[in-house]
């Protein structure tokens, strides 16, 4: 509205780059390994020096097989694998696993996927499950995020006062705009988090 950059709003821009990863999920029509694999080299033919998928798409119903070798998280820990073969290791990973698992089950898919290297496990149960995150967290062998439709600075404050996850992903759609999320990340660097904002 006013012709300015959105940076000129908080008091002028304070870098000249923001680093961007690919979101290689919604854009994949084959499901498969392979076409995961696809997608993810031409993200870094682009130019992208990281890259996140959702590989878990056999979660979406809640009764599904949690362990053992029909688990129907199998089959993402597949595509995360080609994924990471596909890019090398210089390329960073993460993965999305909207929320779909227990808390016992995403410790077993992280331990799955440990030798991925991942940039971080991305909310691997409800961001409203605090108890849960945190013992995700303290379990995991990489960084876990979380946090996206957590409404306000106060409503992450669990977030700020307990190792309930390495990464917040303050969502400007959902937090309370743009100022709110501009607050929210200044706590968490008080409390020496890292922020990734979501969407």
């Amino acid at each position: 509205h006013l012709g300015v950059p959105i940076s000129a709003l908080f008091g002028g821009q304070v870098r000249d780059r923001v680093r961007l990863y690919a979101n290689i999920n919604r854009h994949v029509t084959d499901r498969s390994p392979e076409g995961f694999s696809l997608a993810a080299r031409q993200a870094v033919d682009e130019g992208f020096s990281a890259i996140k998928l959702a590989p878990f798409d056999e979660l979406s119903q809640p009764d599904h097989v949690r362990t053992g070798p029909r688990a129907a998280w199998r089959p993402g820990v597949e595509r995360v694998r080609a994924v990471r073969a596909a890019i090398g290791e210089a390329i960073e990973l993460a993965v999305d696993c909207h929320g779909r698992m227990e808390a016992s089950e995403a410790i077993s898919v992280a331990d799955e996927l440990a030798d991925c290297h991942l940039l971080w496990f991305e909310e691997p149960v409800p961001c409203t499950f605090i108890d849960e995150l945190a013992r995700v967290t303290s379990a995991v062998p990489m960084p876990t995020a979380s946090a996206e439709s957590i409404y306000a600075l106060e409503g992450f404050r669990p977030f700020l006062t307990r190792r309930v996850v390495d990464v917040i992903m303050p969502d400007v759609k959902h937090d309370g705009g743009l100022q709110e999320t501009k607050r929210i990340a200044g706590a968490a660097r008080m409390s020496q988090l890292l922020v990734a904002p979501h969407n």
